[in-house]
């Protein structure tokens, strides 16, 4: 999981950047509500998210007004 993120973030452009933000705010609200998943699994999903969502505010400069964290 984690190497799917890394590679998202080294991927990303301008371009597509809101592309990542709508499918990470998906992905976080799927797991939240996934009732096939444990609450582990969960965690590691949204940390994981939320580890993209950082690298890419930072890869960007995005201000804290804006930013996808």
């Amino acid at each position: 999981m984690w190497n799917s993120e890394k590679d998202k973030v080294e991927r990303s452009t301008l371009e597509t950047l809101f592309q990542f933000r709508d499918s990470t705010i998906t992905d976080v609200k799927e797991a939240i509500r996934s009732d096939k998943l444990s609450v582990k699994d969960k965690e590691n999903i949204i940390l994981s998210l939320l580890w993209q969502a950082k690298e890419l505010d930072k890869k960007f400069n995005i201000p804290y007004e804006g930013c996808l964290m």
